[in-house]
């Protein structure tokens, strides 16, 4: 997108004449081809497929700022989005996420009176940062598609490291449900684990995964590569099947697999459901030696009530809040706390999403037990992933934990 001058396009959106002003002088240092308007209904009404970026006022008082992102992503809005606004920095923060919960390219916020250079680069790195993805259209799947899948094998586990700061050693793995279709290929489960749900295959799909990781793990231990402990989603409707706690308690004395090396997670939503079977379940599990972990910690509206119910082993924190430490001090100090919290309950933490040395140094350095995260690895097939694991075990020593930077 660029205009006639061949330079990318900046809409100013703000309803005072002189920040208009400001932000067009800004926007031209940084390189772009400007237009101001100060009336936010004609702003949501434009073709915005020919504006790169947009800087915002928060306070107009015909339409917020609020208001007018809610219009803009309804209109599939593509453009960077910079909010500017007089209001505290919690209050833009929040609109910011309002903004990306919606799918914007919000690229940052500032707070006024700000300095204009400031601004400027604020500017230029939106030029350089990536579009909002346009939406697109996967494969249309029913759950007679999935029920086919499950019955002929095609549903399989990848598996995400899980890595112990203290030691830099591999403890475990997280098994994660791919689909291989003979069409489409390879599915992620954002496609059809809510398919599953929906349509009551949830536990289903999670034994077959449950059992198939089992197998990957005896296969791992004969070849001397890969760890002993597993993770597996548990979905809402294992936590209804009273009969489910002793066929995985019958598989892994079948298997001989120790029950403390299996691990359930368990998101705090799924428990809503049926909550007097779902902790009849979970108390069953733990008296069976199985570990459970609280999943996505904090984001739900009971974190604190289903860890006084539930007998939580494991408290992993929502990659959400970590991925964001590195530049986001209240992200920083709820992770922190979180750490501290899960610890006075005599509870490991680990801390999912994981992407950057920045970010594992202020979890090392809070006292963090476990990480994963592409900084690791991304989910891996099983042969691969044992490869990687004895990979990781030989290179212990050099980088952040040891592991090739070509293996991640």
């Amino acid at each position: 997108m660029t205009s006639g001058a061949g330079k990318p396009v900046l809409l100013a959106v703000d309803d005072d004449e002189g920040m208009r002003d400001i932000i067009a002088w800004a926007g031209r240092r940084a390189g772009f081809d400007v237009r101001t308007t100060g009336d936010p209904y004609a702003a949501v009404e434009m073709d915005t497929s020919a504006i790169d970026a947009i800087v915002l006022d928060l306070a107009m008082p015909r339409m917020d700022g609020i208001a007018a992102l809610r219009q803009f992503a309804s209109r599939g809005c593509r453009s960077h989005i910079v909010l500017l606004s007089g209001a505290d920095e919690a209050i833009l923060r929040t609109a910011a996420q309002v903004g990306r919960e919606l799918g914007l390219a919000v690229a940052g916020h500032w707070r006024k009176p700000m300095r204009v250079v400031e601004l400027v680069e604020l500017l230029r790195e939106a030029i350089a940062a990536p579009s909002a993805p346009a939406a697109a259209a996967g494969p249309v799947l029913t759950a007679a598609d999935l029920g086919r899948g499950l019955a002929a094998g095609e549903i399989v586990p990848h598996y995400q490291p899980v890595v112990r700061l203290a030691t830099g050693e591999i403890e475990g793995a997280e098994a994660l449900a791919r689909w291989r279709h003979p069409e489409h290929g390879l599915i992620e489960p954002s496609a059809f684990v809510p398919l599953a749900e929906g349509a009551g295959l949830g536990l289903k799909l999670t034994e077959v995964i449950l059992y198939a990781a089992l197998a990957d793990r005896a296969a791992w231990r004969r070849e001397g590569g890969g760890p002993e402990a597993l993770a597996v989603n548990l979905p809402p409707d294992a936590l209804t099947d009273l009969g489910f706690p002793d066929r995985v308690s019958r598989t892994l004395e079948n298997l001989g697999v120790r029950p403390e090396k299996l691990t359930f997670e368990v998101t705090e939503t799924s428990v809503v459901r049926e909550m007097a079977k779902a902790l009849d379940i979970l108390a069953r599990l733990r008296l069976k030696g199985v570990r459970l972990a609280i999943d996505d910690f904090g984001t739900g509206y009971s974190s604190m009530e289903q860890l006084r119910r539930m007998p939580f082993t494991t408290l992993k924190i929502d990659m959400g809040f970590v991925r964001r430490i590195p530049e986001d001090p209240v992200s920083r100090a709820i992770v922190r706390r979180t750490i501290a919290l899960g610890h006075d309950l005599g509870m490991s933490v680990l801390a999912e999403g994981v992407e950057d040395a920045r970010a594992l140094d202020m979890l090392r350095e809070a006292g963090c037990d476990l990480i994963q995260g592409y900084l690791v690895s991304r989910p891996l097939p099983p042969a691969e992933f044992a490869a990687f694991a004895r990979s990781w075990a030989a290179s212990l020593g050099g980088g952040p934990f040891g592991a090739p930077p070509a293996a991640r």
